[in-house]
């Protein structure tokens, strides 16, 4: 797993906390600008998250022989690695 992709998801989150401030600092009347720039930089977050997601589904997959199950089932599949990891 890379971690210049941990680093870019954990950048990208903190970018998007950024922004939602500015957009609660703005108060009733939040600028166009400003929710443009939290559009841009939460789908750089949702592009971030995805490209980490495929690195995770490869070290389950090498190491537990574990599928990372896309969508709804994520939680499914963590279970299933928990209890691989507790048997």
């Amino acid at each position: 797993m890379s971690l210049t992709k941990i680093s870019g998801v954990a950048a990208a989150i903190a970018t998007v906390a950024t922004d939602v401030a500015t957009l609660v600092a703005d108060g009733a009347s939040p600028t166009q600008g400003h929710v443009n720039t939290l559009n841009t930089d939460f789908t750089a977050l949702q592009t971030a998250l995805t490209g980490l997601q495929g690195d995770v589904s490869s070290v389950l997959q090498k190491v537990l022989g574990v599928e990372f199950a896309s969508g709804g089932d994520a939680r499914a599949t963590l279970e299933t690695v928990r209890q691989i990891l507790n048997d």
